[in-house]
């Protein structure tokens, strides 16, 4: 009688019967199903919607001031998310889903520890969905970095 591994794969038991054409058969099935599997699943999951913006330039950002961290650059877009030329501050939601939101920033010593370092990403159904925030460094770079996972609906 056949056994098979966690993944499904079937072997034969040093008891059975040898029959290796069609043991080799077997096998070689079941690996080439669970192998066609997980390039779909790849696929999909390449197809899903996605994008990244980074900026260029350095921003100034003023003491105690809320700013929109803005951006020059599409690394990818693979669903119409990101529209630089009309709101280089956002990307919008195109197609209903669960999103991992993920953002960066580095702050540039200025030769002042006061005040502190604050990130938020911010989605406009839910608010601040994530956020960093770090204490002030007269002589090094502030680097902060925030990750949510969003179910989010489509803008309006």
């Amino acid at each position: 009688m056949p056994a098979n591994t966690p993944r499904g794969y079937p072997y034969p038991l040093y008891t059975d019967p040898a029959d290796f054409p069609a043991q080799s058969q077997a096998f070689a099935t079941a690996v080439d199903t669970d192998v066609q599997a997980q390039v779909t699943s790849i696929n999909d999951a390449l197809a899903s919607p996605s994008a990244a913006v980074s900026a260029t330039a350095n921003q100034a950002i003023a003491s105690a001031t809320v700013v929109f961290a803005t951006f020059a650059t599409e690394d990818y877009d693979n669903a119409a998310m990101g529209n630089l030329g009309v709101n280089n501050d956002r990307l919008t939601i195109t197609e209903a889903g669960l999103y991992l939101v993920s953002a960066s920033v580095l702050f540039a010593s200025n030769g002042s520890s006061a005040g502190g370092r604050r990130m938020f990403i911010n989605a406009s159904v839910f608010g601040d969905v994530a956020r960093d925030s770090r204490i002030g460094s007269a002589a090094e770079i502030i680097e902060l970095a925030a990750t949510a996972q969003v179910d989010m609906s489509v803008a309006g």
